[in-house]
């Protein structure tokens, strides 16, 4: 019996305990769940089939105590975690699952993976994750029928349904609240490409550089750069290409009041929490939704900025019990086909069932589940540091995907 250790039983969660623990018995597998809070515990497994484990310290040497040789590791720690857990793996000659970007550091253990024979499988989330192989799908039928791929747009948000949307900034955090609070934030700019430029932006600029996107006349949203679209260039196999944006969707005027948010300071993490008042803020839209947060009621205090913005946001854009979230994916291709300029959209909009099973914890752990099943089967070949780009992985994953009820609608235009 192979032990599966699942790290972290936050909002995102729910699919992949929910998923393994019906699976032990078929999959001959032991189902172990370690987490700081009893609430989350609790919540995602009851007194379903699991070990549950609460952790007291989180430490990298607790956490240690939990593993064993030759296991499955699924972390859904904070992602500054992951590489502390991939040198576990490596110790215990344990594969790794993520749905985190793939870091530097991770990346620098590729070699020390595949010469243990380790998978160390990371952005297989939803963004990133889905969003990459469905791209990547639609990149390689399109170059094997001889297209030249000239333009790559791609938007991927966590949003709420329309029924349940109830606020002045059409959001509700259906995921960590500690990222929501820090999108896009960090020393790094912010990169893509349009027409052939490189664009490079700062954060602080971030959210007053948006583009409006209609899925149809009723959906209307607008997408702002996600952190560095151009490394994505080679990963895609798609060196030279003239437009390269990845995006993230929000509900105008989410942005508008946002890039207010993060102009007045209000998530720094090295700085207090400053005291405002609505005069402080002109334009009346905005300050009407910074009053809804409860930003002007709050006192100066010492405590960094972003830990008090997210104790506001985490009481004011909460899930109900009945609410359900939606998730919307977006790419927009063009392309050159036997002399035509064509254009492939193609779009996902699925919502969730309510507070717990949520679109977003679907998307975000299916993929997970599903590379897990592949690791057990022996069907995964491919070793080291990985992306869900190769059709190995991203064709059996996006069919299981698709008897989940996930699945792209495209349209094509100009052939």
């Amino acid at each position: 019996m192979k032990q599966v250790l699942i790290l972290g039983a936050g909002k995102s969660s729910i699919y992949i305990i929910d998923r393994l623990i019906e699976h032990q018995v078929q999959w001959n597998i032991q189902v172990m769940l370690a987490d700081m809070s009893i609430e989350n515990l609790e919540a995602r497994v009851g007194n379903k089939p699991a070990r549950k484990i609460l952790l007291e310290s989180g430490t990298v040497e607790e956490i240690e105590t939990l593993f064993t040789p030759e296991s499955i590791v699924i972390s859904m720690l904070p992602p500054l975690m992951h590489i502390e857990m991939a040198k576990l793996c490596l110790k215990y000659k344990s594969h790794l699952i993520t749905p985190s970007y793939i870091s530097e550091a991770m990346q620098a253990l590729d070699a020390e993976a595949k010469h243990n024979g380790l998978v160390f499988l990371n952005e297989m989330g939803l963004d990133p994750g889905i969003d990459h192989m469905s791209a990547k799908q639609i990149i390689d039928e399109w170059q094997a029928k001889g297209a030249v791929i000239k333009g790559l747009r791609s938007h991927c948000g966590g949003l709420v349904a329309p029924a349940s949307d109830n606020n002045r900034w059409h959001y509700k955090i259906s995921w960590n609240p500690r990222n929501v609070v820090l999108a896009g934030a960090g020393n790094d700019f912010i990169k893509y490409k349009s027409k052939g430029e490189n664009v490079l932006l700062r954060y602080e600029e971030l959210f007053a550089h948006t583009s409006e996107i209609r899925l149809d006349d009723t959906c209307v949203f607008e997408s702002y750069p996600n952190r560095d679209s151009l490394k994505y260039e080679t990963a895609y196999g798609l060196q030279g290409i003239a437009t390269l944006y990845r995006g993230t969707l929000r509900v105008p005027p989410f942005c508008k009041g946002w890039q207010k948010v993060v102009a007045l300071g209000l998530t720094s993490t090295e700085h207090g929490f400053p005291a405002l008042q609505k005069s402080d803020v002109q334009d009346p839209e905005v300050a009407e939704m910074l009053q809804e947060l409860g930003v002007f009621a709050v006192q100066s205090t010492e405590s960094k900025a972003a830990d008090v913005l997210q104790q506001l946001l985490e009481k004011k854009w909460v899930m109900e019990a009945t609410d359900k979230d939606r998730v919307v994916m977006i790419h927009e291709f063009e392309l050159e086909y036997q002399g035509k300029d064509v254009h492939i959209r193609s779009s996902l909009v699925l919502d969730g069932d309510n507070q717990l099973y949520t679109a977003m914890a679907k998307t975000v752990g299916l993929p997970i589940v599903f590379a897990t099943e592949m690791l057990l089967n022996g069907e995964l070949k491919s070793r080291g540091v990985l992306m869900p780009l190769d059709r190995e992985i991203y064709e059996p994953v996006l069919q299981k995907l698709e008897t989940e009820g996930i699945r792209f609608q495209e349209e094509i235009a100009g052939l």
